[in-house]
């Protein structure tokens, strides 16, 4: 009866804008419509039967569900756990620096209160818009959160971009590595995704070794992708790493997943 239902208010939503808005806003579906290029991840995606056409049938597609609760994980220096908004002084403090931001694409932050706001409305939504929660980076004997890294699109249910920042005052002691090393396993066992993906500005040298150390593949470089806060436009280099490839089963196997998570959810 609910399927027969949803079919009916998607055969509505080809003519109807309203009614589209609506099925989009539940997050118990997932709406494809060619002509919106719209996707929400969920469990059931509703897609036209015939994709190079906004009219025709549409039918019901039950799809993998991602687990989003990320458990807290822990290294020889570190924990990664979920983002909270008491973190908001600590993330201010690096997301107000210049330095820190050059290679970022996020806006600066102004004050603690900004910071405050972009934790509520970014960062501890993630589970409703179908991401896995955003892990804060912590020092484990000061327990003092220095940065975040996290998942920040998602593709095809199976497909995750990985994304980080840390701040200056942590720079060259391998910390980011030790968190990426870490999230890694917990992506693929946990969370579910077979393929992780990472890009990085060709200028900053520093995270293109981190990424490789970490096993990922260079598999291509794009041309001036972006203009960059000093004006000039900068080629951007991306990196893959699937579950099943070699270096992932000898250094992401199962078996790391169980020995840095603390509390599975």
């Amino acid at each position: 009866m609910e399927t027969e239902k949803a079919l009916g208010r998607c055969d509505k939503a080809k003519y109807d804008k309203p009614v589209l808005r609506e099925l989009i806003a539940e997050s118990s579906k997932t709406i494809r419509l060619s002509r919106y290029n719209i996707e929400h991840r969920c469990e059931i995606k509703v897609v036209p039967r015939y994709p190079t056409s906004f009219g025709g049938r549409f039918f019901m597609e039950v799809k993998k569900v991602l687990n989003l609760e990320m458990p807290t994980v822990e290294t020889d220096r570190l924990i990664l756990r979920p983002v909270r908004l008491e973190d908001a002084e600590d993330m201010y403090a690096y997301c107000s620096d210049d330095e820190v931001l050059k290679y970022l694409w996020f806006e600066k932050h102004d004050s603690v209160e900004f910071t405050r706001y972009i934790i509520d409305k970014l960062f501890l939504n993630r589970k409703d818009v179908g991401m896995p929660e955003a892990y804060a980076i912590v020092l484990k004997d000061e327990q003092k959160m220095i940065g975040t890294i996290d998942v920040n699109q998602v593709y095809f249910h199976e497909v995750a971009v990985i994304g980080y920042v840390i701040h200056r005052d942590h720079w060259g002691k391998a910390l980011v590595l030790e968190a990426l090393e870490a999230l890694i396993p917990v992506l693929f066992h946990h969370c579910g995704f077979y393929r992780l993906e990472i890009n990085h500005c060709a200028d900053n040298v520093a995270s293109g070794r981190v990424i490789e150390k970490a096993g990922f593949v260079l598999e291509g470089r794009f041309r001036k992708r972006k203009k960059e806060r000093d004006g000039h436009r900068a080629d951007y280099l991306y990196y893959g790493l699937c579950k099943d490839d070699e270096l992932a089963l000898e250094r992401y196997g199962k078996d790391q997943y169980e020995k840095t998570t603390r509390n599975k959810v």
